[in-house]
């Protein structure tokens, strides 16, 4: 595995008036790395470059201060009034080595945890929603309609496209 979540850099616009330039983000170093002049470089963490618009496949990285140990870089899902974050990270394990003669080496590898989603609202930011009551506590007067739809739509808290779908609804509103 790697930290990388393309291995490979893809175009993208880092702000407002740059070139586009190539780019890959670093889960683990919580860093998003760039081409230029064929040397890889690091992005400044500054609000200049605090959206990152990945041209192919779609997507855009944006600089969150969430006061808390995933501070930095999220992916972002939805973009409205109420807008969806996803923190990647990944964690590095560093080579195992043998307790005896019979057992073998563990390699040193990357492993990339489960995804960990922030809704941002006019009211705040909700960290790590698990279920509906979670968004209900900023939300109290949508409660019945929140509920509703979370149970309709049958709505999982560890899954993009189910709460990208939530955060929609809510967006609707």
């Amino acid at each position: 595995d790697s930290p990388y979540i393309g291995k490979e850099f893809s175009n993208a616009k880092i702000a407002a008036n740059y070139e586009q330039v190539p780019v890959r983000y670093n889960s683990y170093t919580d860093e998003v790395e760039f081409k230029k002049n064929g040397e890889v470089q690091v992005l400044p963490k500054t609000a200049d470059f605090s959206r990152i618009e990945i041209a192919s496949p779609k997507q855009t990285i944006v600089m969150l201060q969430t006061s808390d140990e995933l501070n930095g870089y999220f992916f972002e899902l939805v973009n409205g009034k109420n807008s969806l974050y996803k923190k990647i990270k990944t964690k590095f394990t560093d080579v195992v080595p043998a307790a005896n003669s019979y057992a073998s080496e563990r390699p040193a590898n990357f492993r990339t945890l489960p995804a960990v989603y922030y809704i941002k609202t006019e009211k705040g930011l909700i960290k790590k929603p698990r279920n509906q009551k979670d968004i209900i506590e900023l939300f109290p007067d949508k409660k019945d309609s929140l509920n509703d739809f979370c149970k309709s739509n049958k709505i999982k808290f560890d899954r993009d496209e189910d709460l990208i779908k939530l955060v929609n609804f809510m967006n609707q509103n």
